[in-house]
């Protein structure tokens, strides 16, 4: 068997503080509303290139494509939650679960067991949603790399607590963004041949994305939970449907 390809156990080599009382994190507990419903967008290549320059800016020129979608995403969900809420302004994050096996220092292997991740929170004020400065906001976030077991477990720590609280706050829209790009389902063969769709029967957390890569590796699949009402308007936002096709067929 090709040995880049074994799960390495990484646990006993890297020196984490044991976790005490005081340092547990509180409770999280996301809305799982029974008025969500979870909606299928997908981003074809195309317009994925036309929203990365609409994101440009000097800071970031060259935005990521899940920067870009989880950008747009945030601003037209946000702006739906203000119309239905009937606020000119409302406090919004994203939050996101970063794999940290490359942000390390040394970098853990690929293949490292376990949940390697911390959930970073991007903020914003009240105003209107930039989308350049939405990306600046998410790059800044996710730049981070981390130096030495101890210092990395107290960064995570601290991720972890803020956004515990975030969540618990009802004057703050929290909104959740997961990246699937990198997890390559497509390449996956049980023996009956090349996989035509990957997907989660519902994502089930309210205000959520899921960004995956459609099995050409060029597109681009949302799907968004959402209350139904912040849902119609999404589905209505023209800044939004410019670069989304709803469920298309599956090839």
């Amino acid at each position: 068997m090709d040995e880049s390809v074994l799960p390495k156990y990484v646990a006993p080599s890297i020196n984490i503080p044991s976790m005490d009382p005081s340092t547990a994190l509180p409770p999280i507990d996301l809305d799982f509303v029974q008025n969500c419903v979870t909606r299928r967008f997908i981003f074809e290549e195309s317009k994925i290139a036309e929203l990365k320059t609409r994101v440009a800016s000097t800071i970031v020129p060259k935005p990521s494509r899940v920067e870009a979608n989880a950008a747009l995403f945030w601003k037209c969900a946000s702006a739906a939650s203000r119309k239905n809420l009937g606020l000119p302004t409302r406090p919004s994050v994203m939050a996101q679960a970063v794999d940290i096996r490359k942000k390390m220092s040394p970098p853990l292997p690929e293949t490292s067991v376990g949940n390697l991740f911390a959930t970073i929170v991007v903020s914003t004020g009240e105003g209107e949603l930039d989308l350049p400065r939405l990306v600046i906001q998410i790059r800044k976030a996710f730049g981070f790399s981390l130096h030495g077991e101890e210092n990395a477990f107290s960064k995570i720590l601290d991720a972890g607590k803020e956004y515990s609280k975030i969540a618990s706050n009802d004057d703050i829209d929290l909104y959740l963004c997961s990246s699937w790009c990198w997890m390559s389902f497509y390449d996956l063969d049980f023996g009956w041949g090349k996989t035509i769709w990957f997907t989660i029967p519902s994502v089930r957390a309210k205000n959520s994305v899921v960004l995956n890569e459609t099995s050409n590796g060029k597109a681009l699949e949302a799907l968004i939970n959402l209350s139904a009402e912040d849902m119609a308007e999404l589905e209505s936002n023209e800044e939004f449907l410019e670069f989304v096709s709803i469920n298309p067929r599956i090839a």
